[in-house]
């Protein structure tokens, strides 16, 4: 023994090429003191710890990644677009013209007031964009090309709807 350390051996497989593209596995021994045991074994538990925590956050990583990624698209699935054209005297004037995004089950007026200077009053709409206020005219709007049924408030955008709104005299 050397100076009264005992001598641990350790076992190590080591690939070492031996030319034209073959390896040879050699299993060599190594001598090791009791103070180079317990700082390999200090070092061996320090990567272990380090591997582990490396592991866990790159899992964690990927659910975060998984999490938004699901997010985005139930939100894609919750908004539509549609696109709104503003003009007067049976389209003869084009006040505005937008693609606007909005929230799935929103209601025409919502819309309007959320993107044009509305003025309303009992779900008739009195002014947009500083337009109106004759009383032989009025705001009256089509989807899709067809007239509106139902008042602003009550009517349900659908992704894709084009809707026209234009002022003009009673008829």
């Amino acid at each position: 023994m050397n100076g009264g350390q005992s001598r641990f051996y350790w076992f190590v497989l080591e690939l070492v090429p031996t030319g034209a593209g073959s390896y040879l596995w050699l299993l060599k021994t190594l001598k090791k003191t009791e103070g180079e045991k317990k700082m390999l074994q200090k070092w061996y538990r320090l990567m272990m710890a380090a591997f582990l925590a490396v592991g866990v956050l790159a899992g964690c990583g990927a659910q975060e990644d998984e999490e938004k990624s699901a997010e985005t698209t139930e939100q894609q699935e919750q908004e539509i677009t549609v696109e709104v054209e503003l003009s007067q005297d049976n389209g003869a004037e084009e006040i505005a013209s937008e693609s606007i995004t909005a929230e799935e089950g929103a209601n025409l007026m919502e819309v309007m007031e959320d993107n044009f200077k509305v003025e309303q009053s009992g779900g008739f709409i009195n002014s947009i964009e500083g337009v109106g206020g004759d009383e032989k005219k009025a705001w009256m709007y089509t989807v899709n090309g067809e007239e509106g049924q139902v008042g602003a408030e009550d009517y349900e955008l659908k992704d894709g709807d084009q809707v026209t709104f234009d002022y003009h005299a009673w008829e």
